[in-house]
């Protein structure tokens, strides 16, 4: 289930959480130039550039990480508004990251295809949360119109519809089909350590190829939510920070 706050060692604390992968960045970041700082003690102009690296890196990362939630989203740009609806939307609901952008990268017109992502039945959520999710996927589509328009207008030959192929194409190659979980791991080397390696094999051909259609076979057994006796199992939810 989606959580920005999510992080799968115990005790490991939240500047690792998913969302704050850019925060965990910088400081990643300022370590390693600390540790160069000794190289450049005798070049002022060095340490001066080093230091200027080290200031700009929030701003940098900042325009990078919305270049990619507007890429995700399908948008020529990042809408702040709109992704944090979308954040919060997808807690409150939850839905599985993964299957959840997969599925809108079909540009669907109404929020029936999302409901595979959903781990939650909407006619069981609280009230008002199925009207939320509508109200955002009509202004999530009015804004790509707006950016199917803006390029048609700058080409004679251009029509929506191939506007529109070409938006799910780009959404398809930055939101993979599949993604390897622990879940789909632990069966996997518990067979292994028996000798039979026939399932880590299978993983390893799909998971190779994340972004492409593959048999229907597949798609049924890695393309899906998260079984209820996963949850809360160590190994498939969470880890030690050995492991």
């Amino acid at each position: 289930m989606f959580n920005p706050q999510y992080q799968p060692w115990i005790g490991g604390g939240q500047h690792f959480a998913f969302l704050n992968q850019d925060a965990a960045a910088e400081r990643n970041y300022l370590m390693f130039c600390t540790a160069l700082s000794p190289l450049l003690a005798n070049e002022a102009d060095g340490l001066d550039e080093l230091q200027q690296l080290v200031n700009d890196f929030s701003t940098k990362m900042q325009t990078q990480m919305e270049q990619m939630w507007a890429s995700k989203l399908g948008l020529n740009s990042f809408d702040a508004a709109l992704f944090n609806e979308l954040e919060t939307l997808m807690q409150q609901t939850p839905v599985d990251y993964t299957l959840f952008f997969r599925e809108l990268s079909s540009l669907p017109v109404d929020i029936g295809p999302l409901a595979k992502s959903f781990y939650r039945d909407l006619s069981q959520a609280p009230k008002g949360l199925e009207q939320r999710w509508v109200a955002w996927l009509a202004q999530w589509q009015s804004l790509l119109g707006k950016d199917a328009n803006s390029d048609a207008s700058s080409n004679e030959t251009s029509v929506l519809t191939r506007s529109r192929d070409e938006i799910v194409k780009q959404m398809k190659q930055v939101n993979p089909k599949y993604s390897l979980r622990e879940w789909l791991l632990v069966p996997a080397y518990q067979q292994a350590s028996q000798g039979d390696y026939t399932l880590m094999r299978e993983l390893q051909k799909v998971m190779t190829q994340p972004y492409a259609e593959q048999s229907q076979e597949m798609e049924d057994k890695y393309y899906r939510l998260k079984a209820s006796e996963f949850f809360g199992v160590g190994g498939c939810s969470h880890l030690s920070c050995s492991s």
